[in-house]
């Protein structure tokens, strides 16, 4: 398993906007580092961030599953991910605090699937584990 942080290696982050634009920030990346069956984390407060957007769109192109990250209403985003969690509230901040509590769930469910033999997810995290299992297999 490899998980990559498309927002974490500076040089390409620079590179990609000055060569190409920054709403083809995410969609360079993933046009190269992606492969069918792998799984794209999508996080955007408004859900209609340009950037994002196109990322997902070649995702999607490239059969890779898409999970997002909104707020209150999804956005653009909500519409394209086949599972997409709306944090109920249109104040930045507290989508954000909301973002960063599903994000270290999701971790607890990574960390739990490496265990041998039987991963421990407690019974409020195996519902959300159990759809994020039907969407990568």
């Amino acid at each position: 398993m490899l998980i990559i942080a498309l927002t974490a290696n500076t040089s390409i982050l620079t590179a990609i906007v000055n060569d190409y634009s920054v709403e083809k920030l995410f969609a360079r990346q993933i046009e190269g580092l992606g492969n069918s069956g792998d799984l794209v984390l999508a996080i955007s407060t408004s859900g209609n961030s340009p950037n994002i957007i196109e990322g997902v769109k070649i995702a999607i192109a490239k059969e890779l599953s898409v999970i997002g990250l909104t707020g209150e209403t999804g956005g653009e985003l909500g519409s394209l991910c086949q599972l997409n969690l709306n944090v109920p509230s249109s104040r930045t901040a507290r989508i954000q605090e909301a973002h960063t509590a599903i994000c270290h769930v999701l971790c607890e469910i990574v960390e739990a699937s490496l265990e041998e033999p039987t991963p421990k997810i407690t019974p409020i995290r195996q519902e959300f584990a159990q759809d994020i299992n039907k969407l990568v297999n």
